[in-house]
């Protein structure tokens, strides 16, 4: 079971300690599963191993009609998204610690020693490339660039054909930080991506120049452990809005030109946030899940039934919420009331992840990878 700020490593890093994601046992246990009225229809529609995700943060890309998967083993991989058909495995021969990012012609991934290895879609490996720190998130990649960002605070953009390193953007290390897989997004020419101590940036994709940034959560209490107030997850974009959550902090939207809050409110997660046209969705460090209205902020609903069962991040289907928790199961909410709709099994170890939502041919799927590799594809039949 993954909890936070429960044991810090042993090891310094970059001046930082970081606060483990996988530690000890929560002192709550966690809710054990419930009776529901299933008002949802899901069926698994396929699914395969990708290699044992040795608890890092693999999240599948999807891409069109395809969707690109990586395993801690090195494996990396290209499936049909309708059918979970492969049309290529391949294994580049080092452990590998984040993945997938992916566009229309470049598929990257990252190893437990900091390399950045980039290839084509039909998986031949163009080029690997060092960071020089340990890399958690998968790497972003839109608009002719692969960017890389490493658990000490840099960001490093890469051409996406040639591998070359066109910038690096350094933050200051923090005293401490969550182990945790901080997103980025690449958008129209910009990066977003949330950081320790409550920040949110905006750096420019084509020469890592610090745009704007503002602070989502200011850190408070006595103590380093009380200070933290990571963002966490991956930004979400919506129209002008950039929205995100942070743990110990707040969860807000904020513009995307210069950063101004259009919204905050105080609440904490340890996973991140979701957001649809109305509302924003998290998961508390309890495993409440809540909607926010993103017409300020207000709160819509909260469901409880799963106390301390490490659910991820949400994800925002057509009409329902979906998220995983420690013991590999899929949980699906109605958008109106968050009363539970579904529930389904995969293998029994953690997802870690956001599921993936993949809308192909007029079929919507969710697509979701456990920490042993298994990826499943859930849809209504």
């Amino acid at each position: 079971m993954r909890r936070l700020l429960v044991l810090l490593l042993a090891t310094q890093i970059s001046g930082c300690f970081m606060a483990d994601i996988f530690s000890s046992p929560d002192p709550h246990p966690p809710t054990p599963l419930g009776q529901f009225t299933t008002t949802l229809e899901v069926k698994q529609i396929w699914s395969l191993n990708a290699g044992d995700g040795q608890r890092a943060y693999f999240t599948p890309a999807v891409r069109d009609n395809d969707t690109y998967l990586a395993g801690g083993d090195g494996s990396v991989l290209r499936v049909a998204t309708l059918t979970g058909a492969t049309a290529w495995r391949v294994n580049v021969g080092i452990k590998l610690s984040a993945g997938v990012g992916a566009d229309a012609s470049t598929v990257a991934v990252a190893s437990a020693d900091g390399q950045i290895i980039a290839l084509d879609t039909e998986g031949k490996e163009r080029w690997r490339a060092g960071v020089g720190g340990e890399v958690l998130t998968p790497p972003a990649v839109a608009e002719g660039y692969v960017v890389a960002r490493t658990t000490d605070g840099r960001f490093v953009g890469f051409d996406a054909m040639t591998g070359k390193k066109k910038w690096n953007y350094q933050r200051p290390p923090q005293t401490l930080i969550l182990r945790s897989a901080a997103g980025i997004v690449i958008d129209s020419g910009n990066v977003y991506a949330g950081l320790p101590g409550g920040r949110l940036i905006d750096i420019a994709l084509a020469n890592g120049g610090l745009r704007w940034e503002t602070a989502v959560a200011i850190p408070k209490g006595t103590t380093e452990l009380e200070r933290v107030a990571d963002v966490m997850g991956t930004p979400v974009l919506a129209g002008r809005q950039v929205c995100v959550g942070t743990f110990q902090g707040r969860a807000g939207c904020f513009e995307l030109g210069k950063g101004a809050p259009i919204w905050t409110r105080d609440v904490s997660t340890p996973t991140g946030i979701a957001i649809d046209l109305h509302n924003a969705y998290l998961c508390d460090e309890k495993s409440v899940v809540q909607a926010i209205s993103r017409l300020g902020g207000v709160a819509v609903w909260k469901n409880d039934k799963m106390l301390y069962r490490s659910l991820t991040t949400p994800a925002v289907e057509s009409s329902h919420l979906a998220v995983g928790d420690y013991q590999g199961f899929v949980h699906w909410l109605a958008l109106e009331d968050g009363a539970l709709a579904a529930r389904l099994a995969t293998d029994g170890s953690p997802i870690l992840v956001a599921p993936t939502v993949a809308n192909v041919g007029g079929k919507e799927l969710l697509i979701v990878q456990t920490t042993k590799g298994g990826v499943y594809a859930f849809a209504n039949p």
